[in-house]
């Protein structure tokens, strides 16, 4: 990347040079100098750029993923509402470009680690920001239908959008690492594969 900068700059001192040298070629010449110049090397800087950006993105998941197996969970006393609105907070830019309206229900203190927590609801909530072009994301906390033990209760925390989707077969592969939803409508959106493994 550091390269294309290099280049961008060179390309920033020939440019003007070959303006003035452009009417002095041939017809075909300084038609192909001219798509060469304004057209091919630009278009090249800013695919090898994007390119290395998603790479980086891909690294850098790797490593958190591979990190999170060997980091230790410290559960403590969290406030949902504060660490959602946090998470929403970072997502702001985005909810008000897309006009995305965004519902919290009350949500109580629970026992979590604080780190792992953050990533979840940053990760579910930032997807359903991405793939959410108008609309609604709510998000609740309820009870779990699992038992409840010794005083403590299992809660289920859903994040609930009305973007794109995700087709019935696929759900069950969500998961996964790598995985994405196929088809052109996700491919669009970006992203490494990585986030709901994470």
């Amino acid at each position: 990347k550091g390269y294309t900068t290099e280049l961008q700059s060179a390309l920033e001192v020939i440019g003007p040079n070959m303006e003035t040298a452009l009417p002095h070629l041939e017809e075909e010449k300084r038609s192909a100098v001219a798509m060469a110049l304004h057209e091919d090397v630009p278009e090249a800087l800013e695919f090898i750029t994007t390119s290395v950006s998603r790479m980086d993105s891909f690294i850098n998941s790797v490593l958190q993923l591979s990190r999170l197996g060997r980091r230790e969970l410290k559960p403590e006393p969290l406030d949902m509402n504060a660490l959602v609105q946090t998470s929403l907070k970072n997502l702001a830019h985005q909810i008000q470009e897309r006009g995305i309206e965004v519902t919290v229900g009350s949500l109580p203190h629970v026992v979590a680690d604080r780190t792992a927590m953050e990533q979840i609801m940053g990760n579910i909530l930032g997807n359903a920001v991405k793939f959410t072009e108008q609309g609604a994301i709510t998000t609740t906390i309820r009870p779990s239908p699992s038992a409840r033990d010794a005083g403590h209760i299992d809660l289920d925390i859903s994040v609930e959008d009305s973007g794109i989707g995700i087709p019935a077969e696929q759900q069950p592969l969500i998961f996964q690492v790598f995985r994405q939803q196929d088809g052109q409508r996700a491919r669009k959106y970006g992203g490494t594969g990585l986030g709901l493994a994470i």
